[in-house]
């Protein structure tokens, strides 16, 4: 299993040698995800972001193994490591694959994420409005805010969305 980064003594700083890796292995369980990316996030040398990260990490962990426990606070994490941005390449790996790691164990638990550019508002509710289309087009959704989420066919929570819309005529 590849470690965080590099070496057991290493820090994720910006200044990795050339071709090492953040990675984050597949956990067994939820549990096992959220001990193994705090050991990764200790590494980071950015305070508030390593606080950030630790913090969020350790809410998670207050979690039974049960999936409708953990899955909106973990998918609710995992917009915000999405979010994230404009840090050395080195961290943005690191996120990038605590990312995709979550993601990975979101999607084992069964549950589907629900990140569309399209409107339905079966899934979707419009947390934001802009009336800037003209009459007769189609709602047009241009900014996501939280990813929706399906637990065994029952959608726990729509995406949030904000939305393109025709004017109305009045």
């Amino acid at each position: 299993m590849k470690k965080c980064y590099g070496a057991e003594d290493d820090e994720l700083s910006g200044d990795s040698p050339k071709g090492e890796e953040a990675a984050v292995a597949p956990r067994a369980s939820f549990s096992d995800y959220v001990a193994y990316a705090a050991e990764c996030v200790g590494k980071v040398q950015d305070s508030v972001l390593q606080e950030f990260l630790l913090c969020r990490l350790a809410s998670l962990g207050n979690y039974t193994a049960e999936p409708e426990q953990w899955l909106l606070p973990a998918v609710d994490f995992l917009d915000e490591l999405t979010a994230l941005g404009d840090y050395p390449a080195e961290v943005m790996s690191l996120l990038d694959t605590l990312a995709q790691s979550l993601r990975e164990q979101v999607e084992a638990a069964g549950a589907e994420l629900l990140a569309s550019p399209c409107w339905d508002p079966a899934t979707q509710r419009a947390v934001k409005v802009n009336f800037v289309l003209p009459a007769g087009e189609a709602p047009v959704v241009v900014k996501a805010f939280a990813t929706g989420v399906k637990l065994a066919g029952c959608l726990l929570r729509k995406q949030e969305v904000e939305l393109d819309m025709p004017h109305t005529s009045s």
